[in-house]
């Protein structure tokens, strides 16, 4: 497997309609410029979109595949077909 960074992730316009796709490290790049918004896919609130702040409170406490920087870590998502 690749290193999470350089995972595909889909990049929806304002409409939720898919533009194209990006490299995970491109989608946080957006993501703390506030540029891009994280889609939740599961759990009770799917489809709630989350700025940075939201996405690192709702990492908290989530296993899985995670991108950890000094003070932060971020859940990301790897689904499978």
């Amino acid at each position: 497997m690749s290193a999470p960074l350089d995972t595909p992730v889909l990049v929806l316009n304002r409409y939720w309609q898919p533009v194209h796709t990006c490299s995970a490290r491109r989608a946080v790049h957006l993501l703390c410029l506030g540029h891009a918004q994280v889609v939740q896919v599961e759990g009770e609130q799917k489809f709630t979109t989350h700025d940075l702040m939201s996405w690192i409170g709702y990492s908290k406490g989530m296993g899985g595949e995670m991108i950890h920087s000094v003070r932060v870590a971020l859940s990301i998502r790897v689904l499978s077909d």
